[in-house]
């Protein structure tokens, strides 16, 4: 695992500002300057949308059951994650043909570095976001779970995992899975397309570490 440090060493080494600032856009009347989007890119026909499905992964079953089914969603009795450690600053492991994906908040350089290892591992059929940490009587880490989560959705993961922790209570799980319940219904990020393709800022961070290794 390549610590934070090194990484940013690898993405920002040899950038003078002028290197920097052909990333950002500025706003009109302000001095604020937001990420480069650039063009689209796609081929003809319905552009993909973004989809994904929940998985709940539980110490054990519970006596009176979880969740009503949703087509979405699975619930089983999970087991520790073992295989193969794939080489990023990110904790991945490799499953057969899924790739367990653990991240911190640092949305931008994830999602990065998630679509490069894509790009660089393309026959692992299966990319999974886990997160791992309760939220139980906590405002702040349910923020954090909510970036977590919304990282795997727009680095392209096929599945969120919600892995529930040794003495975690449900219902801190069940807080958890209402941030995907949110995002599925509510933020509309299912009926969109792949909104990254093209952006100036998350090509050149992608270009980088592809370079640096």
């Amino acid at each position: 695992m390549t610590d934070f440090t090194t990484w940013n060493a690898r993405v920002l080494r040899e950038s003078g500002q002028e290197d920097l600032d052909r990333l950002e856009a500025s706003v009109p009347g302000s001095h604020a300057r937001y990420p480069l989007l650039g063009e689209e890119r796609g081929g003809l026909g319905e552009p993909p949308q973004l989809q994904w499905t929940t998985r709940v992964v539980l110490e054990r079953f519970p006596e009176q059951g979880f969740e009503p089914p949703d087509l979405w969603l699975e619930v089983v009795a999970g087991k520790p994650l073992r295989g193969e450690h794939l080489e990023s600053f990110l904790r991945v492991v490799r499953v057969d043909g899924e790739a367990f994906v653990t991240v911190d908040l640092h949305l931008l350089r994830n999602v990065a570095e998630i679509r490069r290892l894509r790009e660089t591992h393309p026959d692992i059929e299966c990319w999974v976001l886990v997160t791992e940490e309760s939220v139980e009587a906590d405002p702040e880490k349910l923020v954090g779970e909510t970036i977590r989560l919304l990282t795997g959705v727009l680095s392209g993961c096929r599945r969120l995992e919600i892995r529930q922790q040794p003495g975690e209570p449900l219902s801190s799980v069940r807080a958890r899975l209402n941030v995907v319940r949110l995002m599925n219904f509510e933020s509309g990020l299912g009926a969109l397309c792949d909104p990254l393709p093209g952006a100036g800022l998350f090509e050149e961070l992608q270009r980088r570490l592809s370079h640096s290794k």
